[in-house]
């Protein structure tokens, strides 16, 4: 696989492809994934690539652009880890039972 983990080490010609990629996402998804973490959004990139068979940024580009059903496939990758945690009940309970409650105590708010 051509991609390396950190955004650095892309060659010259790939270095606006993942700027592309968030502009295809943006256009179809209505969500903005361009501050997210470099060595993530590479990972998950690859990880579509490597599902699709595509071996260059450039030629996943291309059907991201052919293929508005992959754009949606990329952003719900991207998502995942998010909604998980929200899904984890346990972890769910731990934030509102401890961080929530204490934010709340500070500045003078109560929930019930």
């Amino acid at each position: 696989m051509s991609i390396p983990e950190e955004a650095e080490e892309l060659g010259e010609p790939d270095r606006q492809i993942p700027q592309h990629v968030f502009a295809q996402l943006g256009a179809r998804t209505s969500q903005d994934f361009s501050t997210y973490k470099q060595s993530t959004v590479l990972r998950r990139l690859r990880r579509r690539m490597q599902l699709q068979q595509k071996r260059r940024l450039e030629d996943y580009l291309l059907l991201l652009r052919e293929y508005p059903n992959d754009v949606r496939l990329l952003a719900d990758d991207f998502l995942i880890t998010v909604t998980q945690f929200f899904r984890d009940r346990k972890s769910f309970d731990y934030l509102e039972k401890f961080i929530i409650r204490s934010c709340s105590r500070v500045r003078g708010a109560a929930i019930a």
